[in-house]
């Protein structure tokens, strides 16, 4: 288990969490603000790979996301839809999502 990653990555889900209530209105912002997030965390515990991971889960999740939203009759909206009924921060932050949670994985199967 290695201590670090787990709390890096906790730390930055929080910081997520916080600045998509504070600025969920502001998409271009958040969208910066989420890139911004997603870099540090890795000045601060890189990944390999790292931007790679971004670039593929970002569009993707957005993706499922929105299919879902469109299959399912749309069962959830979003105030300010910018890009196939979901906000353009959207994208962005699934591919930090994408990099915390392997960062999270890393920290609880490594064994330093």
């Amino acid at each position: 288990m290695n201590s670090k990653k787990i709390i890096v990555s906790l730390i930055f889900i929080i910081l997520g969490i916080l600045v998509t209530a504070f600025f969920w209105r502001e998409s271009i912002l958040l969208s910066l603000l989420v890139i911004f997030l997603a870099y540090l965390k890795h000045k601060l515990c890189p990944l390999k790979k790292e931007f790679l991971w971004f670039i593929l889960v970002a569009p993707l999740g957005a993706t499922a996301e929105a299919l879902m939203m469109y299959i399912g009759g749309n069962p959830w909206i979003y105030v300010n839809p910018s890009v196939f009924n979901i906000p353009l921060w959207l994208i962005p932050l699934w591919g930090y999502a994408g990099i915390l949670f392997v960062t999270l994985y890393e920290g609880f199967t490594s064994a330093r």
